[in-house]
């Protein structure tokens, strides 16, 4: 399943329809918002965790400032900047420690995240320091991508164990479900959205 969804100027959740090349409105309101591999999203809002169900927007436990979703996996970081990961079984969840402000989910469950521009990813339960320095950060389809100080777009190659520059300018950066990153720009008419295409 890839799903691709973003939250409009107003706050409103929206969905990416691409046979009708159009975004479809969910209603709701957030600020922050991450999408499970099953196409679930969870939207953080005035930092009250809630995920989607059906059409409604369920009210989840704990406080957080922002979401990741990858491999199954749910991971916030809360008030403290303390990584959390979510237990379905226990509804509850669990302290991973580490410190951050921007977190991403890789396809294998796996958390990257920022603090201070340094990159982290967790390896067992250990924060593991990354090359690079990152303003944004974002995981899907087998890619992490992040946004640099100079704020263009970079890939990581897990081969050489190093960033590879793909250019461009935004300020956020999320990943969809196929590995394709998207980007949001300031604009003369607002934000814009863009895709990376081969």
């Amino acid at each position: 399943i890839s799903a691709v969804w973003h939250i409009g100027e107003s706050g409103a959740i929206f969905k990416w329809n691409e046979q009708s090349f159009a975004w479809e409105n969910y209603g709701g309101k957030g600020e922050r918002i991450a999408v499970e591999s099953n196409g679930t999203p969870w939207i953080i809002n005035d930092k009250q965790i809630y995920r989607l169900r059906g059409r409604t927007w369920q009210s989840m436990p704990g406080k957080a400032i922002a979401i990741g979703a990858g491999g199954g996996k749910v991971w916030h970081l809360g008030e403290s900047k303390t990584v959390f990961l979510w237990n379905e079984d226990t509804f509850a969840w669990e302290n991973y420690a580490g410190g951050a402000t921007e977190i991403a989910v890789d396809s294998e469950g796996t958390p990257w995240i920022i603090n201070n521009k340094q990159i982290y990813r967790l390896r067992g339960r250990t924060w593991q320091s990354m090359p690079g320095k990152a303003i944004a950060i974002g995981a899907g389809g087998g890619k992490v991508w992040h946004i640099g100080e100079s704020e263009a777009a970079f890939v990581w190659d897990e081969d050489s164990f190093t960033w590879t520059n793909r250019g461009g300018k935004s300020k956020k950066i999320t990943v969809a479900g196929n590995g394709l990153p998207y980007t949001i720009q300031s604009g003369a008419s607002g934000s814009l959205i863009y895709r990376l295409r081969n």
